[in-house]
């Protein structure tokens, strides 16, 4: 039991030495994080802005359901739907 308690404090010790040591290690810097993050989010947010500044949709097969759904909550709350 003394030895399996003393391997398993010397692997602990090891293992947290490794880790110690990978984190000290500038991975962002190496695998150019920031610039990959400040791209991605410049590409999301004009895919945002571009989706909600789109021309606005006029389908009646889309619209229909919205509007019997809108209908119903204004009937519900006794608000005038066509505001």
């Amino acid at each position: 039991m003394k030895n399996f308690t003393t391997q398993f404090a010397i692997s602990l010790l090891f293992f947290g030495a490794v880790v110690f040591g990978l984190s000290q290690l500038p991975w962002t810097d190496w695998f150019k994080v920031e610039e990959t993050k400040t791209t991605l989010e410049k590409s999301l947010g004009d895919l945002c802005l571009k989706t909600i500044s789109g021309d606005e949709i006029k389908d009646s097969t889309l619209l229909n359901p919205l509007e019997k759904i809108k209908d119903r909550i204004c009937k519900d709350n006794d608000i005038d739907s066509k505001k």
